[in-house]
């Protein structure tokens, strides 16, 4: 494969099959693995589509001014347009996102503006107004605004849609994907749901976000404040088409276990609120009728020698699913998890445990009889 730029290199990444983590279900678990496009995420498909929009329509000219609202994976997909095509770029982050992403996207030429996370969208501080008010002052400038741009999820209906759909040579019955601006679950399921009706579209969400709660009971709740990256959401984005979906699962588990990789070697840690299994970005929830890839298209836990995975403590066979296509992130995307100090200053990592563990996991050659 020989491409002129970059961004030729972006979509037709991979399904895995998840085998060590899926054994005791009898679906076949395949990850989209999107963290391989070049910005490490998903969101560098949508990147080029609302580019190329706003370029067709005359919204964006030649030495123009990118302004973006964003948790730092589509800032890095319209970082790699702006930077291909000459453009400049603004990005509003919030105060929650790692030092990482903000330091990746001044590295590419960007200038970040941090916002305060716990301010209504409406507050004149949000990332989202910041961006709205810079749009506004900057001259020959364009906003693109994921949540509002039906570009967004347009290119996953054009492009993510049909990679899985062929891929999975047309056996996909459960996509699962965690849901932020709706994006990508909405583009990938409509055209999913075209091809086969049968397809399930199952929603991830964090507590503390609206969605679930509007979806299971049609109440719109008061939006709180939570540690996890990229997904959930405190007020409804016109990109996301909530009829599209069969289900929402919201991460709720008081404890859970996880599993991530010292060497070669499986080890747990214990964490402990609600937070908890959403933090870490990837994961498995098995129920009777559904599994579960979180995606969170943000990290998975950082460890001494990077974190592969993180599964949900009760694992039970699954009947009456074939194949089971879901979004992962990767051990690129580590530096979109907190770290552990971070998670324990939070109340949400117990250090002490994690330490008996690494020293059980260290000191034996097969430490939990595998």
């Amino acid at each position: 494969m020989k491409c002129n730029n970059i961004l030729e290199a972006i979509g037709n990444t991979p399904l895995v099959r998840l085998n060590r983590l899926a054994k005791d279900s009898s679906a076949e678990v395949y990850v989209k693995t999107d963290y391989l496009n070049p910005g490490g995420s998903v969101k560098d498909r949508i990147g080029i589509t609302m580019i190329d929009e706003a370029e067709k329509n005359g919204l964006l000219k030649p030495g123009g001014t990118i302004i973006e609202g964003t948790s730092g994976n589509t800032g890095m997909g319209l970082a790699l347009v702006a930077a291909v095509r000459g453009y400049k770029m603004v990005f509003t982050i919030t105060d929650k996102q790692s030092k990482e992403k903000v330091d990746l996207l001044k590295a590419l030429g960007a200038e970040v503006i941090v916002c305060p996370t716990a301010v209504e969208p409406e507050d004149p501080r949000s990332y989202y107004s910041v961006a709205q008010k810079l749009s506004r002052e900057i001259p020959n400038s364009y906003y693109p605004n994921q949540y509002d741009n039906p570009m967004n999820p347009e290119a996953h209906y054009l492009t993510t849609g049909p990679e899985i759909w062929d891929d999975s040579e047309g056996k996909i019955t459960h996509f699962v994907c965690g849901m932020g601006t709706g994006g990508t679950i909405s583009g990938v399921g409509k055209y999913l749901k075209e091809k086969n009706p049968q397809v399930q579209i199952i929603g991830v969400d964090p507590v503390g976000s609206l969605y679930y709660d509007f979806v299971k009971r049609g109440e719109k709740v008061k939006a709180k404040s939570y540690v996890v990256e990229g997904i959930g959401e405190d007020f409804f984005p016109t990109t996301m088409n909530l009829k599209i979906l069969d289900d929402v699962l919201q991460v709720n588990e008081q404890y859970v276990k996880g599993i991530h990789h010292v060497g070669r070697r499986p080890a747990y840690f214990t964490v402990k609120t609600e937070d908890r299994d959403a933090v870490h970005g990837v994961g498995i929830v098995l129920r009777l009728d559904h599994v579960v890839l979180l995606v969170a298209a943000q990290a998975v836990l950082r460890t001494e020698r990077r974190a592969q995975a993180y599964v949900a403590e009760r694992r039970q066979r699954i009947e009456g699913m074939d194949e089971v296509a879901c979004y992962g992130s990767g051990v690129r995307q580590q530096s979109h998890a907190p770290s552990r100090q971070r998670l324990a200053q939070l109340g949400l990592f117990d250090q002490s445990v994690d330490a008996k563990l690494h020293e059980r996991v260290t000191s034996s050659a097969n430490p939990f009889g595998w």
